[in-house]
């Protein structure tokens, strides 16, 4: 693994143990479908779909960049967050 790669997994770790929608509390925010695996059908399309809302009525849990959460749902910076996450196992 490049050591950008290492180093942007280690940032993700503000992510890591924060129960994701749906979850039942033990999954890896931003898989938010709970099967350990970041993806485009379920974990990027679920959070493309509240683009440009605030948290609440979003799901407060997909506001996962910046961190401190800034309360909005938004392209540069939960939804580009999560994509480049897409394809990683959470825990």
């Amino acid at each position: 693994m490049e050591a950008s790669s290492r180093s942007a997994l280690a940032n993700d770790s503000v992510l890591i143990g924060i129960a994701g929608p749906g979850s039942g509390g033990g999954a890896w925010p931003a898989d938010n479908t709970a099967d350990t695996l970041v993806d485009v059908i379920g974990d990027i399309a679920n959070l493309t779909t509240w683009a440009c809302v605030s948290a609440p009525p979003a799901p407060a849990d997909y506001d996962i960049d910046p961190q401190p959460p800034d309360g909005f749902i938004d392209v540069i910076n939960d939804i580009a967050r999560l994509a480049g996450l897409f394809d990683h196992k959470g825990s």
